[in-house]
Order: structure tokens, then sequence, then C-alpha cells
């Protein structure tokens, strides 16, 4: 993502053989492609209805974990 190509290359060649090394970093360039047009803010998590409700429940799972004593259980 840096553009440094060349050296990823160099390292994709010396874990791969040549044709498996080439087949690898197009697919990682085709990612990065598709990771920049879809290249989000944290300030989505709030406000998209969707985002907010997964973040609500990732952090409501987690504090009422904490909440319910399991860890003195489990150490």
């Amino acid at each position: 993502m840096k553009g440094r190509h060349q050296q990823a290359r160099a390292v994709l060649d010396k874990l791969h053989p040549p044709d498996e090394a080439a087949a690898e970093f197009l697919q990682i360039d085709a990612q990065m492609q598709i990771d920049k047009e879809l290249s989000t803010s944290y300030l989505e998590l709030f406000t998209k209805p969707s985002y907010r409700k997964r973040l609500l429940l990732g952090c409501g799972c987690t504090a009422f974990s904490q909440f319910s004593g399991i860890l003195v259980i489990s150490t």
C-alpha cells in the first residue's frame, strides 16, 4: 500500500515459485485496489445504523461478560 511493489515482489519470489509468486502478487494488488475504493472512516461506526448496531452488540457483549463474573471462575 506504500508503493513498494518491487520489494513486495522480491519477497514473494523468495517465498514461492515464480508462477505462484506472480499469481499471488496479482491477487494482493487487486485486493489493495478494492481496499482503497472501500476505505471508510471511524465516523461511519456511529452514523450508519447497521454499523452502530454491530458496534453496540460487540461492546455490549464484552461489557456484560465482564459483569457476569465468568473471569473469576475461569482463572
